[in-house]
């Protein structure tokens, strides 16, 4: 997959995702919503909305269940991710050098 490839994904994937528990690797989990994805789909479903934001919330709280009623899984997640990213880059010296790239490109500039 290229890069522009994965932005086009990012992109029509963003319209599609309703909510999402945040396990917040550097802070407090918490629930987030997005709001203008849940009134396209009640439009769209034509539901009450009433109803479907309580399904919405509903359904991510489910998550939240999940990751606290198991110590150890937060934790593994977010381990596993940090792991996937810095072997999608080439490890943690390949993402501290690209980290400089827009810092050396500034200076080529000038």
């Amino acid at each position: 997959m290229t890069g522009g490839e994965v932005a086009g994904l990012f992109a029509f994937v963003s319209t599609k995702v309703l909510g999402q528990y945040d396990l917040a690797p550097q802070g407090t989990p918490r629930l987030l919503l997005v709001a203008p994805n849940i009134l396209s789909a009640e439009r769209e479903l034509e539901v009450n909305p009433s109803d479907f934001r309580l399904w919405v919330c509903l359904h991510e709280e489910t998550h939240r269940v999940q990751f606290t009623a198991v110590p150890w899984l937060r934790e593994h997640l977010i381990e596993s991710a940090q792991s996937l990213g810095q072997g999608m880059v080439g490890g943690a010296d390949t993402a501290q050098k690209l980290s400089l790239c827009p810092r050396v490109a500034g200076r080529h500039s000038r």
